[in-house]
């Protein structure tokens, strides 16, 4: 069950960190800048998910991790985290229901817990995308790298 959340988190970090490489490639550093931040939140969720798994005297599968970012434009990365972050809450919400399920108090709080961070990176990434749109419509992604850039 933690297990496979343990993997949303790393990939999200990967993707992060993906999008950060491609953000530099185009020349956008504030929104690669702020793209490594998240890619760290991310990792750190994992660990998160690592510590509450060995604090219950398991062990974690390590698995195979496989994600990149689709697509070359800006937009198109802002698009793929915004995805992302919709399917990592997706997968906490189904968590949550099956520790409720199996009266498993300590996982539904901290799951509980993961949730609450997760509407923030929902709501973020739907808004961030959402900006990046409307920058490229009026053509000033440079402007809204600016802007990224100041959150990170």
């Amino acid at each position: 069950m933690l297990n496979k959340h343990y993997l949303k988190e790393m990939e999200a970090s990967i993707l992060y960190l993906d999008a950060s490489n491609k953000a530099h490639n185009l020349g956008y550093n504030g929104c690669a800048k702020y793209f490594l931040e998240m890619s760290k939140e991310e990792s750190h969720h994992a660990r998160k998910v690592v510590k509450f798994i060995n604090k219950r005297g398991r062990i974690l599968e390590q698995p195979e991790i496989k994600f990149t970012i689709e697509g070359e434009e800006l937009a198109d990365i802002f698009s793929n985290i915004m995805d992302l972050e919709i399917e990592v809450m997706a997968n906490l919400v189904a968590l949550s229901k099956t520790s409720i399920d199996s009266g498993d108090e300590a996982a539904e709080s901290f799951l509980d817990e993961m949730i609450k961070e997760q509407i923030d990176g929902v709501d973020e990434a739907t808004i961030n995308y959402k900006k990046c749109l409307i920058a490229k419509e009026n053509g000033d992604l440079l402007g809204f790298d600016e802007y990224i850039k100041q959150l990170a």
